[in-house]
């Protein structure tokens, strides 16, 4: 990977240095968010892979520089690790709800950035295909009244991620609300991996296996997650439904200390926090529901219906 170090303090800096290099990474190094981002702006677009940055620096602190990379349009998607010494609940809250993917604590060991840097590239991966795979005929989507659709894989979840996308007013920011609503059926829901585990399995580079193995299970592997979309009073509801057994829902609808520094749990929030309207867990918690709001250049036959059910790869479903 390409990465950004900004750090200010010399002897945290020298450290991750040598860590990234040891890793294999390529990476640059600067001891200021001010510097950072002339840098970034005179550098090519999608150049860095990854920012690993400092909250806490004289000047324009990290915070501040995240949020100005948030509002560029090239630089909005990057991203950013935050290294911290500040581990209260309003600062790990703010950094999360600035754009922050994941947040280590000082000084963050080897095995634990490389676990961050391995998650990065798989999240920056699998988001990338999602807004590459946006679907393009919108307005003909946009005119269904009732569609239904049901998925098993994690693959299944992110192309329905990315054909639903397109019901919402803002597709880029909605698809990865989507994609971690749809990832959390199969992935928690039907395959019943926990919370602790995936963390376990993230740490050991192994959560793909384990869904694969899962997959192949007789019972975990034949369980079926559903989407039901409805459109009412000019709004999209989408209700997502899987066949686990549940869990409790309300500790993930926000960003929390206590997972602050986790290699995963906050899809949940950033769903929350996205493109979708209303995001709202019913009984037990296996199914969720949330709004979209139709494009506002949308202009739709008002009497026009389109109404069928259809699963990942385009397959009629006669259920």
């Amino acid at each position: 990977m390409q990465i950004l170090l900004v750090e200010d303090d010399d002897h945290v800096r020298w450290v991750i240095e040598e860590m990234l290099a040891k890793m294999g990474h390529q990476f640059a190094s600067l001891n200021s968010a001010n510097s950072a981002l002339e840098h970034i702006k005179s550098a090519a677009k999608n150049f860095y892979d990854c920012l690993i940055l400092d909250r806490n620096m004289p000047g324009i602190t990290g915070i501040d520089l995240l949020r100005i990379l948030r509002k560029t349009p090239d630089h909005a998607h990057l991203p950013v690790i935050m290294l911290t010494g500040n581990n209260t609940s309003e600062a790990v809250a703010e950094g999360l709800a600035s754009g922050a993917q994941l947040y280590l604590a000082k000084p963050a060991s080897y095995d634990i950035l490389k676990a961050a840097l391995n998650s990065i590239r798989e999240q920056s991966v699998q988001r990338e295909e999602l807004r590459n795979t946006l679907n393009t005929t919108r307005l003909g989507l946009q005119m269904a009244e009732s569609l239904r659709f049901q998925f098993k894989t994690p693959s299944q979840a992110n192309q329905l991620a990315a054909l639903l996308a397109n019901l919402a007013d803002d597709a880029d920011e909605a698809v990865i609300g989507l994609s971690e609503l749809l990832m959390n059926a199969v992935e928690h829901g039907n395959l019943e991996i926990g919370y602790n585990e995936k963390s376990r399995l993230l740490e050991q580079e192994c959560l793909q296996t384990e869904i694969i193995r899962r997959l192949s299970d007789p019972v975990l592997g034949a369980r079926v997650a559903h989407v039901h979309v409805d459109k009412i009073q000019g709004r999209f509801r989408l209700t997502i439904e899987d066949q686990g057994h549940g869990f409790d829902w309300k500790p993930y609808l926000e960003f929390s200390q206590e997972r602050a520094f986790d290699l995963h749990g906050r899809g949940i929030a950033m769903a929350n926090h996205s493109g979708l309207k209303d995001l709202k867990y019913l009984g037990r918690g296996n199914l969720v529901e949330v709004w979209l709001d139709c494009p506002l250049n949308s202009a739709l036959a008002p009497n026009t219906e389109l109404s069928h059910s259809t699963q990942c790869g385009l397959e009629t479903s006669h259920a």
